[in-house]
């Protein structure tokens, strides 16, 4: 339990009390850290999945700001010369 004190991560500490809690108990060590790791790997994925689905939004304004008129640029660049060059 020192090791989760000093470290600060709370992964760790609850680790740390799955361990103490399974020896205290006399349950099988291996079968709660495998359980353990499941619910830890489970809370990642959600984790990530939550991030995923807001980065879509994140990117709406960048991508109108910085790649719309580049692409502008392009698109209408060669018929504004071609105007330009009939006016003439």
């Amino acid at each position: 339990m020192n090791l989760a004190d000093r470290n600060g991560e709370m992964n760790l500490s609850s680790v740390a009390q799955t361990l103490i809690q399974s020896s205290d108990l006399g349950t099988d060590i291996a079968e709660a850290i495998k359980v353990y790791s499941d619910s830890l790997r489970t809370e990642r994925r959600r984790i990530a999945e939550e991030k995923g689905a807001t980065i879509s939004t994140k990117l709406t304004f960048p991508t109108i700001l910085l790649i719309l008129p580049a692409l502008m640029v392009i698109i209408l660049g060669p018929a504004l010369i071609n105007l330009l060059e009939r006016m003439k």
